[in-house]
């Protein structure tokens, strides 16, 4: 049985996402990370408590070796958490100045 999240956590959680502009839907950035997983669950279980609609965005920089990792692990939690992911492909200018 996986750990659960501190109470506190989750009634933080649900406290911010109670009232979103009219018509509108929360975003959760996933990196892919730890945190920001444990976010997106979270965030899933309050969304679907209070009705909100919730969509995840995913950006791969491909800065790291396990940026390809990193995209199907966001892939797969959204699939299974059921809210939609957009991913963003981003290539770093490497040569640019600044």
């Amino acid at each position: 049985m996986a750990p659960q999240p501190p109470k506190r956590l989750l009634r933080l959680l649900h406290d911010a996402l109670a009232q979103p502009p009219p018509g509108r839907c929360i975003w959760v950035a996933l990196s892919g990370g730890l945190d920001s997983s444990l976010l997106l669950m979270l965030a899933a279980e309050a969304c679907q408590d209070s009705g909100q609609l919730l969509r995840a965005l995913h950006v791969n920089h491909g800065l790291q070796a396990a940026a390809a990792d990193f995209e199907t692990h966001c892939q797969q939690l959204c699939q299974r958490l059921g809210v939609p992911l957009t991913v963003e492909r981003w290539r770093l200018n490497r040569e640019a100045k600044g």
